[in-house]
């Protein structure tokens, strides 16, 4: 038994390569985490490695708290090790951030763990995750509703975060330290059973195992062949977004092209494009990557609201991620407007920026200003108007951002939409005696 879990360690040190590095081990005083440090310490030698553990007190059981504290402390004086104890008042913490307490705690440990690695220059933060653990997330994540990333359950190491034990149960940690005749700390609140996650340990995988022994080892199978698939598909998703140029700076997809997509990569192609979005995946559900799905199938001006106050709209045929709320308009450019005689009108020629209109057949004063309801603008000689929303649906200009589009107006009456038209009713001719010179300041 004690090669197996040896073993274990030594495959994840090699496999990463944290020979002679610094690594940070996450320390609750729990079975787990004692064994993880234990089977840490005989490795330094081997390995070379430096080892810091880190201890965080959450502020919330009191006494027997204080008492986790002692016990890590004691211990990593036993191995030989300096522990590092971070206190926090997890309470006040989740109460500030509108959070729950276990989210809270949870966040907490790893800010503390990601400080500790940054002060002593460790490359790696290890924590005791075993099978049981993965089982238990695995079934939760299938409660909570996901898809084959969330069915992977937590990956062996991911951004600097390595769980050495993952393929280890918790019967054999516990024999393990029991066989050594060491200790470790109960926590009470693992019993709790006021939460999922802890109805999942105590009473859901419990009944599972019995059913169908090894129902756990089942599960972590399972999630280790979702996981390979999922990378494949991660893989083949970021291939198609560099393809169509996705990025932070071009957060757009064309519609046409995800429905065209078999639909597990169509899916993986979204998340990842919400993984660029928003940086991280945190609270996207497969609800919400169907809802950005179907907008490939629907009609232009359709949205769906993302969290952390992200939507995607499909303009077109395009799908745009984006703020859910537009930020206010870009102040209005500088566009010079002169009044001068007609001789003028021939001496600088028209371009993108620079454009001449017949002032005499302009009935109010002209203004830069940004479009106002019942615009509207000749786009054919002859006179005809079309209105200034519907040119802009010609012109595919995004719905949100034709609010932010300055155009040089007389009354209702558009004269010229910088950057895209301009009114053909204002041609300057050789009865015009004064003309506008209307010059876009770039």
């Amino acid at each position: 038994m004690a090669d197996r879990l040896t073993a274990a360690l030594d495959r994840f040190v090699l496999r990463y390569g944290l020979n002679g590095q610094t690594v940070v081990a996450a320390l609750s005083g729990g079975a787990d985490s004692v064994c993880l440090l234990l089977l840490l310490a005989e490795a330094s030698e081997r390995h070379s490695l430096r080892v810091v553990p880190v201890h965080v007190h959450h502020g919330i059981r009191g006494a027997e708290a204080d008492g986790d504290a002692a016990f890590c402390e004691a211990l990593c004086k036993k191995l030989g090790l300096a522990c590092r104890v971070v206190r926090e008042d997890v309470p006040a913490l989740a109460a500030g951030r509108k959070k729950g307490l276990e989210e809270t705690a949870r966040a907490v440990r790893y800010e503390a763990l990601r400080q500790a690695a940054h002060e002593e220059g460790a490359s790696w933060i290890l924590t005791a995750h075993h099978r049981d653990d993965q089982a238990e997330t695995i079934l939760f994540h299938v409660l909570r509703g996901t898809g084959l990333s969330g069915l992977a359950g937590m990956p062996e190491a991911e951004e600097g975060i390595g769980r050495p034990l993952l393929a280890v149960s918790r019967e054999e940690i516990r024999a393990w330290l029991v066989e050594r005749g060491q200790d470790w700390r109960e926590d009470a609140t693992n019993a709790d059973l006021s939460n999922d996650r802890s109805r999942i340990r105590c009473e859901l995988l419990p009944l599972m195992e019995k059913l169908r022994p090894g129902a756990a080892e089942h599960l972590c199978a399972l999630g280790q062949e979702a996981g390979e698939a999922a990378d494949y598909l991660r893989r083949q998703a970021q291939e198609v977004l560099e393809e169509e140029h996705f990025s932070q700076e071009n957060p757009v997809f064309p519609g046409k092209r995800l429905g065209e997509l078999p639909p597990a990569l169509a899916s993986a192609v979204v998340r990842e494009s919400l993984k660029s979005t928003l940086g991280s995946l945190t609270d996207v559900s497969r609800a919400h990557t169907e809802a950005v799905k179907a907008l490939a199938q629907g009609p232009s001006g359709k949205r769906a609201e993302l969290p952390a106050g992200v939507t995607v709209v499909r303009d077109f045929d395009r799908l745009r991620f984006g703020p859910a709320k537009p930020s206010a308009p870009a102040p209005l450019p500088l566009i010079r407007l002169t009044v001068l005689s007609a001789e003028k009108a021939g001496e600088i020629a028209e371009n993108d920026c620079l454009k001449w209109f017949a002032y005499d057949k302009i009935k109010e004063l002209p203004t830069v200003r940004r479009r106002h309801p019942g615009d509207r603008i000749a786009v054919y000689a002859d006179g005809r108007h079309r209105s200034l929303q519907d040119l802009f649906i010609d012109l595919k200009i995004p719905a949100d951002e034709r609010a932010a589009v300055p155009v040089v107006a007389a009354g209702s009456e558009v004269l010229w939409v910088p950057g895209y038209r301009r009114s053909a009713a204002f041609a300057v001719t050789e009865q015009t005696t004064l003309v506008l010179k209307a010059e876009w300041v770039r």
